[in-house]
């Protein structure tokens, strides 16, 4: 173990917006480490769902002001690495590291990139060669980068990190305060499927909707769908409600909106099984999967990115993506077998306590951080 702490300088944004990535780096920055000191620098360009991908004077400012505190932390601490989550697949973000990473960079003998959004690697391939040659320029080579899992984009390989960890997520066990949670054992109610993330066309939920209809077609109603999120733009809302309209389904889907704390696991807690039919283009994981998961619900999700490393034949179903006829089918087999229901949230807890504890998070990292000695 080393003499003295290693040293880590987190750029990177907590909460708000209560999303995944800024999730994790919360967790991070707070969390309990043995041999490893946080400096956190908070980015905070975003402070909603809307704000994401927009360019702003604020965030300008911003830009210029986080620079001037990461050279402020670097003079107070001297032997600090950095460590940065760099952007998905878009191009407002991307510029938004170069600019950022241009300045910073240079100061730091060693750096980790963590690429808690994907894909990066697989969007700049398809831009010139220059703006490749800049980019790997500027974001140079990581000593270090990590991914969630190997079925992810091979971001950390397109920018020659040095070494390449693959750590998955974990959180704390926030059902323990509900179990046993009374999930149905019969079918002579309503179900309770739930949905949890951004609000967008490529988080599956238009695909989910369209599989609700098919299920009212095929006579099965006795389900009710609870959203839980934030619409990343009005475009979308109103098209999705027209598509509502137009099924005359509006009945059987509840809008929830944004919900932290106990009022999130409540609902956790009153769900029968969750739907993460997604393939958004910077998905790499899936925090939503390990929540439901730790609430013994079973998980009807996409065969994309990460996510099979998560959900196994044991603990739910994967489907192919935008595939809605596949996405109703395991949707009616979990609402018509209530004991495979029942065993599938068995297993899908066991695995959280398994493989996907906070605690087993952080160690992780700290023998990732302390690699770098």
């Amino acid at each position: 173990m080393p003499s003295k702490p290693v040293k880590i300088l987190v750029v990177g944004q907590t909460p708000p917006p209560y999303l995944g990535q800024a999730m994790m780096i919360g967790r991070l920055v707070n969390a309990a480490f043995r041999h490893i000191k946080i400096v956190h620098v908070r980015l905070a360009f975003s402070e909603g769902e809307g704000d994401i991908g927009k360019i702003s004077l604020k965030k300008i400012f911003h830009l210029f002001s986080t620079v001037g505190e990461v050279y402020r932390q670097k003079l107070l601490h001297r032997e600090l690495v950095l460590y940065y989550p760099p952007s998905g697949p878009n191009f407002t973000p991307i510029l938004r590291d170069l600019a950022l990473l241009l300045f910073i960079t240079p100061i730091f003998k060693k750096k980790i990139y963590h690429f808690r959004a994907a894909g990066i690697s697989e969007y700049l391939r398809t831009k010139p060669a220059v703006f490749q040659w800049i980019c790997k320029k500027v974001y140079g080579l990581p000593d270090i980068g990590i991914q969630l899992s190997s079925l992810n984009p091979e971001d950390a390989k397109y920018f020659l990190a040095k070494s390449i960890f693959y750590i998955p997520n974990g959180m704390e066990d926030e059902a323990i305060n509900y179990l046993p949670v009374q999930h149905k054992a019969n079918n002579d109610c309503t179900f309770k499927i739930l949905f949890v993330g951004i609000l967008r066309e490529d988080k599956g939920l238009t695909c989910l909707i369209q599989a609700l209809q098919l299920l009212i077609q095929r006579g099965i109603n006795n389900f009710k769908l609870v959203v839980m999120g934030e619409f990343n733009s009005a475009e979308y809302k109103t098209g999705l409600m027209k598509i509502i309209e137009s099924y005359g389904i509006g009945n059987s889907i509840l809008f929830v909106g944004v919900q932290t704390g106990k009022a999130k696991w409540e609902y956790f807690s009153q769900a029968d099984f969750l739907c993460f039919p997604t393939y958004f283009n910077s998905e790499s994981f899936g925090n939503v999967l390990l929540e439901a998961m730790m609430f013994q619900l079973p998980v009807v999700a996409t065969e994309w990115r990460g996510i099979p490393d998560i959900v196994t034949e044991e603990t739910g179903f994967l489907v192919p993506v935008k595939d809605v006829g596949a996405l109703a089918d395991k949707i009616s087999l979990l609402i018509e077998n209530p004991l495979l229901r029942l065993k599938m949230g068995e297993n899908a807890r066991k695995r959280f306590l398994e493989k996907y504890t906070l605690r087993q998070h952080i160690d992780d990292m700290e023998n990732m951080f302390l690699s770098l000695k």
